[in-house]
Order: structure tokens, then C-alpha cells, then sequence
């Protein structure tokens, strides 16, 4: 089965839940690519969440950037064994100077 996916991110500077993808089945392993725009990344700390039902929310993992990820504006986190239906990113820290961050995921499935 080809990959499915989405934006959970779109030009953010704030903490807070982003956009929820809902995927017509369970799956299994998320990869997220974040990207950047705009001047200076201090520090990006986000928070990915996944449901079974959309309501409750569970940390899955937690994506830090490192110093070559903040000056790179660029990122790539994997998520094995997620087992979810829903995704989100959380961005609990977002330091930023004139600057947004995106980001979009892929994911396999479906589990079976």
C-alpha cells in the first residue's frame, strides 16, 4: 500500500497542538520532515502525539532539535511501532526570530 500523510504543521511560531491527520487505518510508523522559514531557530522542542480515537492524546515522542537541525532550519524524525489512527504535533517550545516551521508526515499501513 503507498504511503499516506499530510501537513501537520504550517508556518508556526507559537506552541500548541497543530493540525490532526486522520488515517483510514491503523498505522504503524510516521516519518516527519520539518522545514523552516525566515531568520533565526533558537530552540524547537515538539511533542508527537497520537490517538485512537481523536479525544485522548498520548506523547509518542519527543523531537528535540539539535544545533545542525536549528541552523539547518531542517529536520527528520521517525516514529516506529505508533500503532495510532490520529497524529498531531505539539510544539511545547518554538524560540524563534522572525522565523515559522512546517511540517508534513508519510505513514505505512495499514497494521493488521
Amino acid at each position: 500500500m503507498a504511503p499516506v500523510g499530510g501537513t501537520l504543521l504550517s508556518a508556526v511560531a507559537v506552541t500548541g497542538a497543530g493540525t490532526t491527520i486522520v488515517f483510514p487505518f491503523m498505522i504503524k510508523d510516521i516519518a516527519i520532515q520539518f522545514s523552516g522559514a525566515g531568520t533565526t531557530f533558537t530552540a524547537i522542542v515538539v511533542d508527537v502525539e497520537g490517538s485512537l480515537d481523536g479525544v485522548t492524546w498520548f506523547v509518542l515522542a519527543t523531537k528535540t532539535f539539535t544545533a545542525g537541525e536549528l541552523t539547518a532550519k531542517a529536520a527528520l524524525h521517525v516514529v516506529e511501532n505508533a500503532m495510532v489512527s490520529h497524529i498531531r504535533l505539539n510544539p511545547t517550545t518554538v524560540t524563534v526570530t522572525a522565523a515559522t516551521l512546517s511540517a508534513i508526515c508519510k505513514a505505512e499501513g495499514p497494521v493488521g
